[in-house]
């Protein structure tokens, strides 16, 4: 492997649009460094690919980010400094980011969405997502339930079991812990209603 890397911060030259469209074809593997543990790998293939590179206890981690041109060098930063703070990130956090990532630009009523953000309980908000347990979520929902019904609760774990999904698919998590809850644990049988 050919790392590209420089001596000082100073003379780093971090990665922009226009130098990775124009990076022509290489007969080796290449690491361009972004900064910060950010590389776009450069396949003999001609493959591209966004990887962070840690080190930990002696040995080097790398996590693969997303594809280029798929993931573009601006989401590739977010990701990377989200993998960084990962340990601190809380489910509030997470459902801020899904809702401006998602939700805002794709949702007929994203004002809707955040209103039942609102109503969340704070505790499961503060929760550190590597923390996030089927259970803590299934008491908070069935608090849920009591206060607002049962409808209003299975529609708040369908939109948890979204963001989670955003989660997964983003690197956040490896697996979502609520993907195995059901409304009938949550809100319970959802009654017809009266019109």
């Amino acid at each position: 492997h050919r790392i590209c890397t420089h001596r000082t911060k100073s003379q780093r030259q971090m990665l922009s649009d226009r130098r990775i469209r124009g990076l022509k074809s290489v007969k080796t593997d290449q690491w361009l460094s972004d900064g910060n543990g950010l590389y776009l790998r450069v396949r003999a293939t001609g493959a591209r690919s966004w990887v962070l590179r840690r080190k930990r206890g002696g040995h080097t981690d790398v996590i693969t980010l997303g594809v280029w041109p798929d993931v573009g060098l601006a989401e590739a930063r977010i990701k990377a400094g989200a993998g960084k703070n990962l340990s601190k990130l809380t489910v509030g956090a997470l459902l801020e980011t899904w809702h401006r990532d998602q939700v805002a630009k794709t949702y007929r009523r994203p004002k809707q969405v955040a209103d039942y953000f609102d109503r969340l309980d704070p505790a499961l908000k503060a929760t550190k997502l590597r923390n996030l347990e089927r259970l803590d979520v299934r008491h908070a929902l069935r608090r849920y339930a009591d206060a607002r019904g049962p409808v209003a609760a299975n529609r708040l774990l369908s939109i948890l079991k979204t963001a989670m999904r955003f989660a997964v698919d983003a690197g956040y998590v490896g697996t979502s812990p609520i993907d195995g809850l059901s409304p009938a644990l949550v809100g319970g049988a959802e009654g017809a209603r009266e019109r």
